[in-house]
């Protein structure tokens, strides 16, 4: 059995090795805050952060009205998921599109001033240029005369001593090189086996929905 989480898990690792990403569907169950979600992707929970984007947490000016504009996207909405690995706390990094009628869920919570730009690479321009709109139109957190980034809200919290331990502030995704050596990190049979569930459902196309990425810079 110990063999044959192994061998799924490695498969797992090469098939993000040489693949730019996968997708998973199914329905949104639980909102966390303005960037964090949690999708049944077959008979498993799977946490899922936002990439592109950082949302203010959850203590922090906003916080409240972000989480509640990425529930009234998407809470029991069945999503697609185009992953793109996982952050040091395991949940799966994706970009969000709503199946109902192909919503950039990220980049809408951008539009809605709910949360800021916090990208890199192909998609920067297009987050930033969503940004920059909403700052002009004071939409949303952009009402406020200085509203203060996520990361820095929590580097101020921990300073004081108030830190909630929220870990919400997943960086940017890995790209080339960098992307390929934390896939073959998954495949380690501590990771494989605290992280089973993921491995069956990569291994169980049907059950889990994952199927083959879109290429490069598309969004499924």
């Amino acid at each position: 059995m110990m063999r044959r989480r192994w061998m799924a898990g490695l498969a797992l690792a090469c098939n993000l090795a040489t693949a730019d990403a996968a997708t998973l569907t199914g329905q949104v169950s639980q909102i966390a805050d303005g960037d964090t979600l949690t999708l049944r992707a077959g008979s498993r929970p799977v946490k899922v952060r936002l990439v592109n984007i950082d949302a203010p947490e959850s203590d922090q000016a906003w916080g409240f009205q972000s989480k509640r504009s990425l529930e009234s996207l998407v809470r029991l909405e069945t999503v697609r998921v185009r992953t793109r690995g996982r952050d040091k706390y395991q949940r799966v990094l994706g970009e969000v599109v709503r199946v109902r009628d192909g919503l950039d869920v990220n980049l809408e919570q951008v539009r809605k001033g709910m949360a800021w730009a916090y990208t890199r690479g192909t998609a920067k321009g297009r987050f930033e240029a969503e940004e920059q709109t909403a700052r002009e139109n004071r939409v949303g957190l952009w009402q406020d005369s200085a509203p203060v980034r996520p990361g820095n809200w929590r580097r101020r919290q921990h300073a004081d001593g108030s830190a909630t331990g929220s870990p919400e502030d997943a960086a940017p995704p890995p790209e080339g090189k960098a992307a390929r050596s934390a896939a073959w990190e998954w495949a380690s049979p501590q990771f494989i086996e605290s992280h089973t569930f993921f491995i069956q459902a990569a291994s169980s196309e049907s059950a889990a929905g994952l199927t083959k990425s879109q290429p490069p810079g598309a969004i499924p």
